[in-house]
């Protein structure tokens, strides 16, 4: 990942954070050739990182500005909420040179801790997911939601490999519910889109996430539209 300033940043900390874009004046002047209002001399842009859980890892722009060695001052941000919805996903933002905004330099321009959308991609079921620091280990780079889990082997098989997308941890239980992401090479019953059981087997340091298949009532509802 390209950065300034800061030799590496991690999913977990690039999550929830605001963000100078360095780099932007090529996006800004191709960006300009289509809508007027948007300066093709914005070197720079502020955004918002945050979890889509389906797209993964995202940034939204908020704002344009011309930058130095700092965002400048709150008059200077040019505000994209009339005029343009900009997204990067997470193999594009990763090319971006990025920094992390400090809390001083956030209130200084005038931003809220997070923007007001957020809440419509951080339900309560997954805050309490993405919240588990020890799950970060078997999370898939940039879909902060998708974890890798084993189906054990049946008979003399050895066990596989799928990727679940989890959406509800259920904490009487320590068991999550997710989306299986790929088909299974064996017919364990279970195949890609259906909603499954992911367990935690062993100690900390030592841990594994085990699939399982799961019977689900008719009228169970995923809140994936939500």
């Amino acid at each position: 990942m390209k950065v300034s300033s800061e030799s590496s940043l991690t999913d977990r900390t690039l999550i929830y954070s605001w963000v100078l874009v360095s780099d932007f004046l090529p996006y800004s002047q191709a960006l300009h050739k289509k809508i007027d209002e948007i300066p093709g001399t914005a070197d720079s842009a502020i955004g918002y990182i945050y979890i889509d859980h389906e797209a993964g890892i995202s940034l939204k722009i908020e704002h344009l500005c011309r930058n130095q060695s700092s965002p400048g001052t709150e008059a200077s941000l040019i505000s994209l909420e009339n005029l343009a919805s900009l997204r990067f996903r997470y193999n594009t933002l990763t090319k971006l040179s990025l920094k992390l905004l400090a809390t001083k330099c956030i209130q200084r321009l005038g931003l809220a801790p997070a923007p007001d959308w957020v809440r419509y991609y951080d339900p309560p079921d997954l805050q309490i997911i993405r919240e588990f620091t020890w799950l970060d280990p078997f999370r898939a780079p940039g879909f902060f939601d998708d974890v890798m889990a084993i189906l054990p082997g049946k008979d003399k098989d050895v066990p596989e490999i799928v990727w679940v997308r989890l959406f509800r941890y259920y904490p009487d239980t320590n068991w999550f519910k997710g989306i299986l992401l790929n088909e299974p090479f064996r017919d364990y019953g279970i195949h890609r889109n259906d909603i499954i059981n992911v367990q935690t087997v062993g100690k900390p340091g030592e841990m594994s996430l085990v699939a399982s298949r799961c019977e689900i009532d008719p009228h169970f509802a995923t809140d994936q539209g939500r």
